[in-house]
This record gives C-alpha cells, sequence and structure tokens, in this order.
C-alpha cells in the first residue's frame, strides 16, 4: 500500500525528474544550431511532437500533490518512458497519466528536454574556470561573459576567486584561442585559474 509523501519528499522528486532531464544541447550558440539540425522539432515521451503552446491548460495555481510522487519518480528514472508505460508503473489509467503530465507541463513544473553526448558535436573539451575580477567590474566582466559563445555556465562567487565559468571547446587549440582572445579581453580580470576536465564520474539524474 502506497504511503503518502510529505511536501519535502516532493520537492525532492520534482528536483530529481528536472535533473534527470538537465539540457545539454545549447553549450554555444554554435551548438544549438547543430542540435536543431540533427534532432528536428521536440518530440513528448509519448513518441509524437510536442504540441504547440497555447497557454495554460490546467486551473491557476496547480501544484504537486503527494499522488504525483510515484509518476514523478518515474520520470526521474526514464523521461522517455511513454504515457502506457508510465500508466502501468503507477498504475494510472493512460489518459489520466497524460492529463496529468500536460498539466504540469504546462503550469511550467515539468519540463522535457534533451540530453546529449556533445563530443558527437565536436566538443570535446569541458572546461572549469576560476576569475579573480576587480570588483569594481564585477558585473561588467559577467555581462561580457554571458555573450560567450564557449560559456553555458557563469556566476559571480564568494571565496579566493569571485566567479566561476564552464566553458566548452573543440580541442586544446581552441581553449588557447579563448584564454589569449575574447577572456583575456574581459574587464577587470587579474587572474585566471583553469582546469580541463579529464574524466566525468557523474553529470545529472536520479539520486536514492
Amino acid at each position: 500500500m502506497r504511503q503518502a509523501l510529505s511536501a519535502g519528499q516532493i520537492a525532492q522528486l520534482a528536483r530529481i525528474a528536472q535533473l534527470a532531464r538537465t539540457a545539454q544541447l545549447a553549450r554555444t550558440a554554435q551548438l544549438a544550431r547543430y542540435v536543431h539540425a540533427a534532432l528536428g522539432p521536440a518530440r513528448d515521451p509519448a513518441g509524437g511532437p510536442v504540441p504547440p503552446d497555447d497557454g495554460p491548460i490546467a486551473p491557476e495555481g496547480t501544484s504537486l500533490q503527494p499522488e504525483d510522487g510515484p509518476l514523478l519518480a518515474e520520470l526521474g528514472r526514464d523521461g522517455r518512458a511513454s504515457h502506457a508505460a508510465l500508466a502501468a508503473a503507477v498504475h494510472w489509467h493512460e489518459s489520466t497519466v497524460r492529463r496529468r503530465i500536460e498539466e504540469l507541463r504546462h503550469s511550467g513544473l515539468l519540463e522535457f528536454e534533451v540530453d546529449l553526448d556533445s563530443r558527437r558535436l565536436g566538443v570535446n573539451l569541458h572546461t572549469t574556470l576560476w576569475l579573480t575580477v576587480e570588483p569594481s567590474r564585477l558585473h561588467a566582466a559577467g555581462r561580457a561573459l554571458a555573450e560567450h559563445h564557449e560559456v553555458p555556465f557563469a556566476a559571480a562567487t564568494t571565496g579566493p576567486t569571485n566567479v566561476v565559468v564552464t566553458a566548452l571547446f573543440r580541442d586544446t587549440q581552441h581553449l588557447y584561442e579563448y584564454l589569449t582572445g575574447p577572456l583575456a579581453a574581459l574587464p577587470g580580470v587579474t587572474s585566471v585559474e583553469t582546469a580541463p576536465i579529464i574524466r566525468t564520474l557523474k553529470r545529472t539524474g536520479s539520486v536514492p
């Protein structure tokens, strides 16, 4: 017999479902173009095209309910599962699964994204950068970083450095050109630490 989930467990399951579909598609503007050409129109878990977003179809104020827990757990385990497979796993009617997923999607509580091996798109080097930037120029440097095609993530931090950056490159030559070109031109940068990722042990996915 299934037990009711606490609010904390529901929130954790929602986070799991979101993490399981963290996008690795458009790390750069160039990657985004390649991905669109390779994948074509987006598709939902049942295999059909994702319908156009005509606005929320769920009542305003839709929120996660305790009975959503098993559904979110299954989606976290396999975000590609069909409506029929999900219905069998959570013991709902297939139409109920379809309707609830659409409600959660259109209310913004659930998103489906694609995880793609970026090496197939020519991106072979993932690098983390730690920058020290003059505080008075931190905002300007951050806005400039956000425009770099090689940078999918940048954030201001505290500690010995005050900006952390994730950057993607074709190879070490591309990294060198970035370090000595766009990065070197950033305002207020006084030091840079570079850490190429040599092996990824875990990226995203469900947690126990």
